[in-house]
């Protein structure tokens, strides 16, 4: 009898720090393309905006190859009080930050530093470009009231397609050329 008390204790304990891990805001991955609707409202919103930004700067759809980028992606929706992300990239390598982590291979929120008061949070990672192709970040992002709720919370999905620049590329030179 102690035995399956004590095992119907740790499922009880392990259900419960899911469910923790889940109201907590610590991400969740495979959202990119889907959405939050599962749990945060049928539809995506477009007052959700996502917006990323690259350290160091790139030319507006390009980027540098082998390159290391701090990238802060912006989640706004105005009144919300908290906000998480979802994002993968088709290319390169992704590393979190000081306030995102890495989820089967993909960036999502730690649950510290995303709640706001003025309505908009800064999701901090590093990507390291490829040396060649065109790259797609896709990307989920949630607003939300911080009531421990699905309730009252809004979403919006994104892309953003990134292709090689041919700023900074070598280009080959030939000396000595000759025509006699």
């Amino acid at each position: 009898m102690k035995k399956t008390t004590t095992l119907a204790l740790a499922g009880i304990i392990a259900i419960g720090a899911m469910s923790f891990d889940i109201l907590s805001g610590n991400g969740k991955s495979g959202k990119t393309t889907t959405g939050c609707g599962s749990c945060h409202g049928a539809n995506a919103t477009p007052t959700v905006t996502i917006t990323l930004s690259y350290n160091p700067s790139i030319t507006p759809g390009y980027y540098l190859p082998n390159t290391t980028y701090t990238v802060t992606a912006t989640v706004a929706n105005t009144g919300e009080l908290k906000a998480g992300i979802d994002l993968a990239a088709s290319a390169g390598t992704l590393a979190a930050g000081s306030n995102t982590k890495i989820l089967n291979a993909e960036i999502v929120q730690t649950g510290t530093g995303n709640i706001t008061s003025t309505g908009s949070v800064d999701l901090d990672f590093v990507w390291t470009s490829p040396a060649s192709g065109t790259v797609t970040f896709n990307y989920a992002a949630i607003a939300a009231n911080n009531n421990a709720a699905t309730s009252g919370d809004f979403w919006n999905i994104g892309t953003t397609t990134l292709a090689l620049s041919g700023v900074g590329i070598a280009e080959n030179t030939i000396s000595n050329f000759n025509l006699s």
